[in-house]
Order: structure tokens, then C-alpha cells, then sequence
């Protein structure tokens, strides 16, 4: 059953974090760490690092301490975006820019794509909703090609700048579940046998699949557990052991009883569905729950998302 949540957050634009002249609208760097370093001495000639502690500006520390986060995993996010940033103790500000390559810089990121739009953070540990904040909105830039493709052609920083805030992306100091929701996913129809949903679980490599009606409702979940118990007769399961059933072949039981019956007859008696808006606090507690493996973001009774325990990991434990 849907339980919507609301919650009211502030929220700021994109371009009142990110100057024109903090924008580098032709990156000739070809590696990560040149490319990061081109970033930070664009922001030395700028003055944008009279801000951060010490006597003086260290492009070379700052680089290093970049390079150390990529280390522990790549902050390349996929779809040609990268996210290279660092949290510095004694800074108390957040110093954000925009560097665009129009021949790509490999970053090792998820998907294989090199980076073509690489935004570097400098934050103060203090504000880590802001730098999860552009990570969301960074999402939504990931899913949005012509946009993309607006600012690869920028030909100077203004035309970059222009572009972004012709966009209007929004920045939020707080995340809901639109915001880290996985938007492509695998659905199967109620009528679909067990045995072909055995075989998109094995292609898709995932436990679970949503299940919709034709006009893209969720009205539930098949799941491996589910396979796994059409694989025995309904008494096995409420037995302590079947240890005893040596000659029982849970295979044959599979493929001559139920792969062809749908998965509707296996659906699991509650699917958790929660709205765009629920707030991370919300979707880590409840996916903290044993019984609790995956959500599903509804909106208007559509499947528009799917967030799971490495959605979390993946857009918001990591950063």
C-alpha cells in the first residue's frame, strides 16, 4: 500500500552555487588527474581559493587530497557526469565548478563512459546536504541528453552558464527519493509464467521484479523467494527441516507443476511503495527493516522508481 510522504525542503538553483568564471568551457586534459588539476588552477587564477585555510592556496595539497578520495572509488557517476570533490576541515563555505570536455576524460565510471562534464566540489564537512544536494541534482542532469548536449556545445563559459540557468536545476539541501531512484528498471505483466520471469531475474541479475498492469500500475512483486517456494510442495514450508525428503527433486516439482503458472499466483502480500517526496531518513529506515529489501517510488499509481539498500550506498553513503 502507498503511504505518501511530503516534506518541504529549501531548494536553490544550480547557477547561485556555480559562476561563469568558475566554468572551463574547452578542458584539454585527457587523464582524471590532469583534468582535476586544470580544474584547480582555474580557480587559483580566479582568486577562488583565497577562502581556504592556511597562508595560501595549495593547488598541489588540494590536488592530492582529490586524488586520495578517487582512490577509495571513482566519483564518476555515469552518463559522461563526474563529481570529483573533498571535504576540508577549516573551510567553511562551499566552492563549486563546472569543467567541460568534449572528448571525454576516462574516470572509471560505472557505466565505462568517460566524463565529459566533470564538476568539482571543495565543501565544508558541515555542509554535506548541499553536496548530497548536487549529487541529486547532478541526476537529473545525467538523464537529461539535450541538455547534455546544450552544454557541450557552450562555446565559451558565459554560453555554458546560460545554459544551466535556462535549465533551472534545482539544488536541495536535503534528498527524497526521486532524487536517487534508479529510473530504468525491468517490470513483468501479471501473466507472465514463473519460468520466463526465472529467466529476465538471470538477465537482469536481480531477486526481484516489480509487476504491472497495463497501464504501468504496480500491483506487486515476484520475487526468488517466491520461485524458490513454488519449487516445493506448500506443506515443506511449514516443516522445521526436509531433510528427510531425499528422493523429493525440487527441480522437476518446478518445471512440471508451476512453470507455466503466472506470476500473479505468486505475488507477495505487501509491496513497499513510498511517494518522490519521502526523505532519505525515511527510506534508510525503512529499508533497514529485515522484511524490507527494495522500494518502489510511485507517483499517480505509476512505477516511476526503484530504491534499493545499494541506491543508498551507492548516491548517498559513498559521497
Amino acid at each position: 500500500r502507498l503511504r505518501a510522504t511530503r516534506c518541504e525542503t529549501s531548494a536553490m538553483k544550480l547557477t547561485s552555487l556555480l559562476g561563469p568564471a568558475h566554468i572551463l568551457a574547452g578542458l584539454s586534459a585527457q587523464t582524471k588527474g590532469d583534468a582535476i588539476r586544470e580544474m584547480l588552477e582555474l580557480l587559483e587564477r580566479e582568486g577562488a581559493l583565497g577562502a581556504l585555510p592556511g597562508d595560501a592556496p595549495d593547488v598541489d595539497a588540494l590536488w592530492r587530497k582529490l586524488m586520495e578520495r578517487e582512490e577509495r572509488g571513482s566519483t564518476g557517476l555515469g552518463s559522461g557526469v563526474g563529481y570529483p570533490h573533498v571535504r576540508l576541515e577549516g573551510f567553511a563555505d562551499f566552492l563549486l565548478s563546472l569543467a567541460i570536455s568534449r572528448a571525454g576524460v576516462q574516470f572509471d565510471s560505472p557505466d565505462g563512459q568517460p566524463v565529459r562534464l566533470m564538476l568539482t566540489a571543495i565543501v565544508s564537512p558541515e555542509k554535506n546536504n548541499l553536496l548530497l544536494g548536487v549529487v541529486a541534482c547532478l541526476s537529473r542532469l545525467m538523464s537529461d541528453r539535450p541538455l547534455q548536449e546544450r552544454l557541450l556545445d557552450a562555446e565559451s563559459s558565459q554560453a555554458a552558464w546560460r545554459v544551466l540557468e535556462e535549465a533551472d536545476l534545482e539544488v536541495k539541501e536535503s534528498v527524497v527519493a526521486s532524487d536517487i531512484m534508479k529510473r530504468e528498471f525491468r517490470a513483468v505483466p501479471p501473466g507472465m509464467s514463473l519460468a520466463d520471469a526465472a529467466a529476465v531475474m538471470h538477465t537482469e541479475r536481480v531477486d526481484a521484479l516489480p509487476v504491472l498492469d497495463a497501464g504501468g500500475r504496480l500491483i506487486g512483486e515476484v520475487t526468488a523467494r517466491g520461485l524458490f517456494a513454488a519449487c516445493l510442495p506448500p506443506y515443506f514450508l511449514d516443516l522445521p527441516t526436509v531433510r528427510f525428503a531425499t528422493d523429493f527433486d525440487a527441480f522437476e516439482h518446478f518445471f512440471s507443476e508451476k512453470a507455466h503458472v503466472p506470476v500473479s499466483d505468486i505475488l507477495g502480500e505487501q509491496v513497499h511503495a513510498i511517494d518522490p517526496d519521502t526523505p532519505l531518513a525515511e527510506m534508510i529506515a525503512r529499508l533497514a527493516r529485515g522484511d524490507v529489501l527494495r522500494l518502489y517510488v510511485v507517483a499517480e499509481r505509476r512505477l516511476v522508481g526503484v530504491i534499493d539498500s545499494f541506491s543508498i550506498i551507492d548516491k548517498v553513503l559513498s559521497i
